[in-house]
């Protein structure tokens, strides 16, 4: 959250541990939101999916709209969301599968075990490989006949479609 160097002032170690206080409560808050169904002040009908998720990247919570992810990389510890037009990937310290757990089954699928895409922005896919402008996706076996039933449940495929054609 915060570093202290040596002679600490009352007034820095004060704002330090209000910044770590404001965390903790933001995350509490996010916590119980997830627990609930519909939080307080919520407009969402009961039932009705989240339209964003908050990520914590570079020392401060972004919010995401779902509408606009194309596809989220797994890094060890970390995970990449690449976000429909912009230029760079968020980057946050969650796990892929923590952030599968919060995302709709509907909405979006696991590719690879490094991969969670969705399928409404895939636009062209090619030899198992599903390709966002000059990134290619690898879809692989494990996850391959998941996804083209998902594909298929969503009518973007045709009744009996294979991989191998």
């Amino acid at each position: 959250m915060d570093y202290l160097l040596k002679p600490i002032s009352y007034t820095d170690f004060l704002s330090a541990a209000n910044r770590a206080l404001q965390w903790f409560e933001l995350k509490r808050r996010a916590e119980e939101a997830g627990r609930d169904s519909q939080p307080k002040g919520d407009s969402r009908k009961p039932g009705e999916a989240p339209q964003s998720i908050f990520v914590k990247t570079e020392y401060r919570l972004q919010q995401i709209d779902l509408e606009r992810i194309l596809y989220i990389e797994g890094l060890k510890d970390y995970v990449k969301i690449h976000v429909e037009g912009e230029a760079h990937p968020v980057v946050s310290l969650l796990s892929l599968k923590s952030l599968e757990e919060q995302l709709s089954a509907d909405r979006f699928i696991r590719v690879h075990r490094s991969y969670i895409v969705q399928p409404s922005k895939i636009r062209t896919i090619e030899r198992n490989r599903i390709v966002f402008g000059s990134e290619r996706i690898p879809v692989s076996e494990n996850y391959r006949q998941l996804f083209y039933d998902f594909l298929a449940r969503h009518a973007l495929l045709p009744a009996g479609f294979s991989d191998k054609e």
